[in-house]
């Protein structure tokens, strides 16, 4: 690739791995040549040893055993990518997720249902930084909802939370932690933690019991193997992380020494978590509780 690209990597199956590529090539002055950028796509199927380069193909709904690999938001729509899992080739659902500022869900084969984030209202309008500065002419998003699909995205159900629950990030819909038989949806509403749960694939939600004050720190959560509900406030450590442990199917919340686990992405044999955004090392788990840290690789040239 050349010097100075972006790459986007996603696990699909033990030895299936596929990558976004942009290309970000200079001017003479050094500048980013917009006009000249590229972006591709490559698979492997032998655990990165090999690579191709592998188009997107338009589909009409995404198969059984495809993962989404890619939170592909806009603000006005969601598009939705998912990879073959045998032979890493990348299709793009036709329809767009009609959500705003919305995300795809990774980590379960499309036959175990879509799922989406994101808000059902936008509007331009200003916006006070926590620095006092006014922002003119921001998008403002209302309407936190979740969408979800049991059919390879041709169809979808959308249910609106009865409060606008923020996690921050890039448009700040609420994050999702998805299991079996049980759905978590978790954010923050005026600085205080909600958490949503539904029972029966995203049909309905009921904000539970579970309490805290969170600020406006950016949250994260997850699932265990065994269904306990893992939720972090605060990503960097500027922002004063906190880490909680859902009781009771998130009723309740203990407050836990922050770890991995939160942020975790499900790969083949367990999961994977990389370091904060100003730090390249990583965390591997068989069993989501018991983490061991990994250095990023030696470079060699």
């Amino acid at each position: 690739m050349p010097d100075n690209s972006g790459v986007h990597l996603r696990v699909v199956a033990p030895r299936t791995l596929v990558a976004e590529v942009q290309t970000n090539p200079r001017t003479a002055e050094g500048w980013i040549d917009i006009q000249r950028r590229e972006e591709f796509w490559l698979a492997s199927t032998d655990g990165g040893v090999n690579w191709r380069r592998t188009g997107i193909t338009e589909v009409a709904a995404v198969p059984e055993t495809f993962r989404p690999v890619e939170r592909r938001s806009g603000i006005d729509g969601l598009t939705v990518l998912a990879a073959d899992p045998t032979t890493g080739d990348v299709v793009k659902l036709a329809r767009l997720v009609p959500l705003h500022g919305a995300r795809v869900i990774e980590g379960l084969p499309a036959g175990a249902g879509l799922w989406a984030t994101g808000w059902t209202d936008k509007r331009v309008g200003s916006v006070q930084e926590p620095n006092g500065t006014v922002s003119e002419g921001a998008v403002i998003f209302s309407g936190s909802a979740i969408s979800t699909s049991r059919d390879g995205g041709r169809t979808w159900r959308r249910s609106v939370l009865p409060e606008d629950v923020a996690a921050g990030g890039n448009f700040g819909a609420a994050d999702l932690a998805i299991g079996d038989g049980v759905a978590y949806a978790v954010g923050q509403v005026d600085g205080d933690l909600r958490v949503y749960r539904s029972a029966d694939q995203g049909r309905s939600w009921q904000r539970t019991a579970a309490r805290a004050e969170v600020g406006d720190r950016r949250i994260e959560a997850a699932l265990r193997p065994d269904g306990t509900l893992l939720i972090q406030a605060g990503i960097l450590a500027g922002e004063n992380p906190l880490m909680f442990e859902g009781l009771d199917r998130g009723e309740r919340l203990r407050e836990i020494p922050v770890g991995p686990g939160a942020s975790a992405v499900a790969v083949p044999g367990g999961y994977a978590q990389s370091g904060n955004q100003d730090s390249s090392v990583g965390w591997l788990s068989a069993d989501g509780r018991q983490w061991w840290h990994v250095n990023p690789p030696t470079v060699r040239r």
